[in-house]
């Protein structure tokens, strides 16, 4: 049994080895025969035992590598994988003197697979574990893929792609020296489109720069943008105690760096967002996980987004499947939970299984702490009342941010940032009302912040377009009064026919 993640050499391992035993007589031939569920697994009853032995009589002589074994069966009642694992044992058996199987994968899974199936526990008793490559390996394996295909890469630039590839590590099923590979193939593919818009005419590309890879081949330009995520929170509307929590959180990680200290046991990793829809959790929540990553704590700012829905399932036994693939994507990086206190909430019409969601979603922060960061966010009293429906949330998520609703004054400065992204100016009595306007509008039902400020907009929008279909000859980039005026009240309406 080889487990480990991807790229950590299995499959090489796995043909010097059929070679050696060659070598030494043990095979006749020392081929390396390589399969995987696709390969084994037929469709049809009675055709998968045909299918599996056809490979392995392919493999008689030398080495047979079943990559993923894991895979052979995905669930108790999946015949077709049971017969080929029954053929598999069989004829191992009967040709023990003359074919090695190696079945490879996830240490995780491999150890599931024992675990299920008796006869593969009895059959492989020779276990190796593929650790995770260091940087340091990393970096002389893509020095050696860098000058085996004639690249020059300047040592910083290296150090540089290694150190970001290294982040990853933290996240699940890390690829290794496949990441490598990876990362110098989209490089190589940076640079030929970089290279053809150099040439000219009559002009000849050096070898240098034809065989030279830049930082701008190797990042893309995401990686290689430098813009500060405490610059964007300071540049959000209002949202001061947020602030005012966020930059304590990186004085606190910065000051543990500084200490030397793991910055794990520092800051509890969990999140808790209080306040009304719109008020700015999940851009936030995206900043948070920017800053956390520029601090070394995460090796990856992206955000997953979840709610109930992605989280628990209709069936006994399936919420903790659903629950753990979203957590197991978040990895590395930041999980947001919307409306987390629906998990808690008794569903009408049956069984609820939110509890399920939640121990699972418990027992992982545990066995992954410091491997992610989990925001979880809703209304103010309904989410107190989620964390004390149980104690391990409480005890977990001890880090509350309040958001405040947004005033009439920061949602006329939210609708006036709004109104210059799409290139529109507005006419100096219509801007003197804003803030009026917006003290009407939050008085409506279910006022929603921000987005409802995108709302208004989008009536604004339409009533100008309305103006401009009678008169061709007026300002296409100009909202007026009378434009606000108008989607004011087709706005309230809205809100009264929804409430």
């Amino acid at each position: 049994m080889f487990s480990g993640n991807p790229g950590t050499g299995k499959t090489t391992v796995a043909r010097i080895y059929a070679v050696m035993l060659k070598e030494f007589g043990y095979l006749r031939s020392g081929q390396l025969v390589e399969a995987d569920r696709g390969r084994l697994v037929a469709e049809y009853l009675g055709q998968t035992a045909i299918k599996t032995t056809k490979v392995l009589q392919d493999a008689l002589g030398g080495v047979l590598f079943i990559d993923e074994a894991y895979a052979l069966k995905n669930d108790p009642n999946d015949s077709f994988g049971q017969e080929c694992i029954d053929t598999l044992l069989k004829f191992m058996e009967d040709h023990r003197e003359d074919l090695v199987v190696i079945a490879a994968g996830y240490k995780e899974q491999i150890d599931a697979l024992l675990e299920t199936n008796p006869g593969f526990k009895s059959r492989f008793a020779q276990f190796l574990t593929f650790d995770d490559y260091t940087d340091e390996e990393l970096l002389v394996i893509l020095q050696r893929m860098t000058t085996a295909q004639g690249f020059t890469v300047l040592d910083a630039d290296l150090k540089a792609a290694v150190e970001l590839l290294g982040r990853e590590r933290i996240g699940t099923n890390f690829g290794n020296a496949r990441a490598v590979r990876n990362l110098l193939e989209r490089a190589i593919r940076r640079q030929a489109n970089r290279l053809q818009a150099l040439q000219e005419p009559g002009v000849q590309l050096t070898k240098q720069q034809l065989m030279e890879l830049t930082s701008s081949d190797l990042f893309s330009d995401e990686q290689r943008r430098k813009t500060d995520p405490m610059e964007e929170l300071d540049a959000l509307v209002g949202l001061e105690p947020v602030k005012q929590a966020v930059r304590e959180y990186r004085d606190v990680l910065n000051v543990a760096k500084l200490r030397a200290q793991d910055l794990r046991e520092v800051l509890q990793p969990n999140f808790v967002m209080l306040g009304n829809p719109g008020t700015g959790k999940t851009t936030v929540a995206r900043i948070m996980g920017r800053i956390f990553k520029e601090l070394d704590y995460l090796p990856s700012d992206h955000l997953v987004e979840t709610s109930r829905e992605d989280l628990v399932a209709g069936y006994v036994g399936q919420t903790a499947i659903k629950t753990r693939a979203v957590l197991e994507k978040a990895l590395g990086g930041t999980l947001f939970i919307d409306e987390a206190y629906s998990l808690t909430s008794r569903q009408a019409g049956g069984q609820d299984f939110g509890s399920e969601a939640i121990e699972t979603l418990l027992k992982f922060m545990e066995d992954n702490r410091g491997r992610l960061v989990i925001i979880a966010a809703g209304y103010d009293r309904e989410m107190r009342d989620f964390l004390n429906a149980n104690p391990g949330l409480r005890s977990r998520f001890t880090n509350i941010i309040g958001f405040p609703d947004y005033t009439a004054e920061e949602c006329a400065v939210i609708f006036l940032r709004m109104l210059q992204a799409q290139k529109f100016r507005i006419a100096d009595d219509a801007q003197a009302r804003l803030s009026k306007i917006f003290g009407d509008l939050k008085a409506a039902a279910n006022w929603s912040n921000g987005r409802d400020v995108r709302t208004l907009l989008e009536f604004v929008s339409r009533a100008q377009a309305r103006r401009l279909s009678s008169d061709s000859s007026a300002d296409q980039y100009m909202i007026t009064l009378d434009d606000i005026e108008q989607a004011r009240r087709e706005f309230l309406q809205n809100k009264a026919a929804g409430a």
